[in-house]
């Protein structure tokens, strides 16, 4: 593995961190207008990622990961 796919791999790590906490504190992220059901998707932005995320009683399902920069039109 080379120095950048490191550098990557440990900017994804310590974005994603706050991952796990969703089910406890589902109200990190910020509701999501465009999905089918708002009240239970949302999208938590972290370093230089966006989770999108749904609420399911006492669980969360990651439904996407991506960059702040990818192109987001086709979501």
């Amino acid at each position: 593995m080379g120095v950048t796919s490191i550098r990557l791999q440990d900017d994804l790590d310590k974005s994603l961190a706050d991952i796990p906490r969703l089910t406890t504190l589902s109200h990190l992220g910020r509701k999501t207008q465009r999905a089918p059901n708002p009240d239970v998707v949302s999208d938590l932005s972290t370093g230089a990622y966006i989770v999108r995320y749904l609420i399911l009683e006492d669980e969360a399902h990651v439904l996407r990961i991506w960059h702040k920069r990818e192109d987001r039109a086709s979501l």
